[in-house]
């Protein structure tokens, strides 16, 4: 599917006049069918032969459970810690439609807990 659809842009490339667009991207089928033999020389013949209580001895050893971290996966935004308001009164003033505050008393009212780091 990846070869096809190389090719077809390569073709589309150069019915839009695209010549040099096309010359470019000539070496991508050729990368792509040359990395599909390695692929298939190191994983999919070695795979053939191994067992599955081999596999799972070799995954013993390497010890993946202590180097996974939890917070791997997980978005950075449901990585942070949540809002934490300060000055309550003031805050139920506004809400309750009493006088709005500019945003230099925003600023002071809320305190946000920041990790520190830059994502």
């Amino acid at each position: 599917g990846l070869i096809c659809g190389q090719l077809t842009f390569i073709g589309y490339s150069m019915l839009r006049e695209g010549f040099y667009q096309a010359l470019m991207t000539f070496p991508l089928p050729v990368i792509t069918i040359k990395m599909m033999d390695v692929f298939k020389n190191l994983y999919e013949v070695p795979g053939k032969n191994i067992s599955v209580e081999r596999a799972v001895e070799l995954d013993m050893q390497r010890n993946a459970a202590s180097a996974f971290s939890q917070n791997l996966y997980r978005q950075p935004v449901l990585r942070e810690k949540s809002a934490e308001v300060l000055g309550g009164s003031s805050v139920r003033r506004f809400a309750s439609g009493g006088d709005s505050l500019g945003s230099s008393e925003l600023t002071n009212v809320v305190k946000v807990n920041d990790s520190g780091k830059i994502v």
